[in-house]
């Protein structure tokens, strides 16, 4: 079972290619665009957070990209073979979120790799935002499998999610600027689950520690809410 989806995962070289690819080209062309507007910017800094911005937008992506594997296992003829193995079905579903929270995982990290060898930014603790993302690739892995549970298509449950990652980063102001009042502020830091990883990442650059652990805490408090969600859909799904 579990060689059976690292290999489901690891195969799919197009889907790699694009998950890592296509951000550091984006941050790259707008790296460049920042450095010819402003040369006496600090670019390392401007890099930094522009491509945490894109890794919290990609990590949703890679959640709606995995539902695909999950209508074929639990919502085509496959079924059929799951229940005749001798393991329980929902041992599928837990794997196979697994497996690709680790792929996604690595993906992100190779993107904040890109960042750290090309601008070099000088960014006071950096590395708490390493487990935030984390934290944040397994919520995502969660809502996507709760999404196409409800949906049953991963066409639609891959739409729900692409709206998901497009509306949230808006909100956390990681695709256009926005205005600058207390309800846009609002908006920017408790907006959604992609806000709250940034106002933890933020926090946590800055020194507030607790401003960090606030952000933490919400999506702790609600993965603990879609992991419950899910185990109860599951038993329908596997029965």
């Amino acid at each position: 079972m579990f060689r059976f989806y690292a290999l489901r995962v690891l195969k799919d070289y197009l889907g790699h290619i694009i998950f890592i690819g296509l951000p550091l080209v984006l941050i790259y062309v707008n790296m460049e665009i920042q450095a010819n507007a402003n040369p006496d910017a600090d670019l390392g800094y401007i890099a930094f957070f522009m491509g945490i911005g894109f890794i919290l937008m990609f990590q949703v992506f890679g959640a709606a990209y995995t539902t695909e594997g999950m209508e074929v296992d639990f919502f085509t003829a496959f079924k059929d073979r799951l229940r005749a193995a001798p393991v329980h079905p929902a041992r599928f579903m837990v794997t196979n979120m697994l497996y690709s929270s680790i792929v996604s995982f690595l993906q992100l990290m190779l993107i904040l790799a890109f960042i750290f060898v090309m601008y070099e930014p000088s960014v006071s603790n950096w590395g708490l935002a390493i487990p935030v993302i984390f934290l944040g690739v397994v919520f995502t892995q969660t809502l996507g499998a709760v999404v196409i549970i409800l949906v049953k298509k991963a066409s639609k449950a891959q739409a729900v999610i692409t709206l998901y990652a497009i509306g949230g980063s808006i909100l956390a102001g990681h695709i256009i600027g926005l205005p600058d009042n207390t309800v846009m502020n609002f908006l920017e830091d408790y907006s959604s689950p992609i806000s709250w990883q940034r106002l933890s990442i933020e926090h946590f650059v800055d020194g507030d520690y607790a401003m960090g652990m606030l952000g933490i805490g919400l999506l702790l408090g609600t993965w603990a809410v879609l992991l419950t969600a899910l185990f109860r859909m599951s038993r329908r799904v596997v029965a």
